[in-house]
């Protein structure tokens, strides 16, 4: 089954492929996506595993980590290549939500607040409550980041917690369904329903743009959370990751 996260991913590569060092591989049996960042988190490869893709996908990257992501029916039916280069898969949802019968939650807890990150000062505390949780260090994070608020157009949202800087999510909605990224929490504000009010700000902004799906990666924390606001598992996805040394 086709990734509807893998499309999302492309388009915003897409999008990117005016910046310096965003590149994508793609042929008729892969699809391999680059960011010029330190930082892995649009490095993802699909398609079939074979020892000529492997080294088309090592040249690529050079000497960057990077993830290859399989479905479990291809999981099957690998040979040795995958035992051989690559560790111990991660294996997590792809979910997506139908738009089209969720109901924004308007009432949360009065301590909450959400901001659609625009000022400069935003963005900075954005970056800094990010990174705290993903511990990237600033340069990285804004190399990263920054190019895809800027050119692919991503919303940057912080939510706060009694005026402290807690969370942050993004989305992407220049494309025909909404990716939510950058999803995360400060340790001392976990489970205060602050992930809640962030995802509910962008099912919002998407339904504001007509959009009718939204899709995102679920971490096993967060799985509970996506499937009671209405997201549902479209497939499980194995993520083996190469790490450049």
């Amino acid at each position: 089954m086709k990734s509807l996260q893998q499309q999302n991913f492309k388009d915003i590569l897409n999008k990117m492929a005016m910046v310096d060092g965003w590149k994508i591989l793609e042929s008729s049996n892969l699809l391999a996506l680059k960011s010029p960042a330190a930082i892995p988190l649009v490095n993802f490869v699909w398609g079939e595993v074979s020892d000529d893709n492997l080294a088309r996908v090592k040249a690529f990257y050079g000497n960057c980590d990077f993830y290859w992501i399989l479905t479990k029916p291809q999981k099957e039916l690998l040979n040795g290549v995958i035992q051989q280069h690559f560790h111990t898969p991660e294996e997590f949802p792809e979910m997506i939500m139908d738009l089209s019968s969720y109901q924004i939650q308007m009432d949360k807890p009065s301590e909450v607040s959400v901001v659609r990150v625009q000022r400069t000062d935003e963005l900075q505390l954005w970056t800094e409550t990010a990174i705290a949780t993903f511990g990237f260090t600033e340069s990285d994070f804004k190399e990263f980041f920054y190019p895809l608020i800027d050119v692919a157009n991503c919303i940057p949202l912080l939510i706060y917690y009694r005026e402290k800087p807690a969370t942050t999510a993004m989305v992407y909605c220049d494309s025909s369904v909404a990716g939510i990224y950058a999803m995360s929490t400060n340790s001392e504000f976990r489970r205060l329903g602050l992930g809640r009010a962030a995802v509910n700000e962008c099912l919002a902004i998407a339904k504001e743009l007509g959009l009718d799906h939204a899709v995102l990666y679920a971490s096993e924390d967060g799985q509970k959370l996506y499937q009671s606001m209405g997201f549902k598992i479209s497939q499980m996805l194995y993520e083996y990751s190469f790490p450049a040394v």
